[in-house]
């Protein structure tokens, strides 16, 4: 099992974390178009986001998370709708599942991605 300090060191900041979400605005940008005109977002833009870490934001450390404070989230769903305001939607709406623990993973009627 890792040390405290090993997981800890794993965890990306704040910083990270928003520039991550800013180097994905010209992608964002490029699939908005498709997104507005399928009603939904590209699966590749959904694996960015979770390859990114964006889903474990709020998720409890235990569970895997990264818990960081809810002003992080804020911070990168508002870099994403820089590059795609349906994109930002989709995070808004997600992130506070995805932190919920194991075995909660329906809500809605729909399932969250795997982390």
């Amino acid at each position: 099992m890792a040390t405290p300090a090993a997981v800890a060191a794993a965890i990306p900041s704040r910083q990270t974390l928003v520039e991550r979400a800013r180097a994905l605005i010209p992608t964002l940008k490029a699939r908005s178009e498709a997104a507005i005109a399928a009603r939904c977002l590209p699966p590749e833009t959904i694996r960015d986001l979770q390859d990114a870490g964006f889903f474990r934001v709020l998720q409890p450390r235990r569970y895997g998370g990264y818990e960081h404070d809810p002003q992080v989230f804020y911070d990168i769903q508002m870099t994403l709708a820089e590059g795609c305001m349906s994109t930002a939607w989709v995070y808004w709406r997600r992130v506070p599942v995805a932190a919920m623990p194991r075995g909660h993973e329906t809500i809605s009627g729909s399932a969250m991605p795997p982390s």
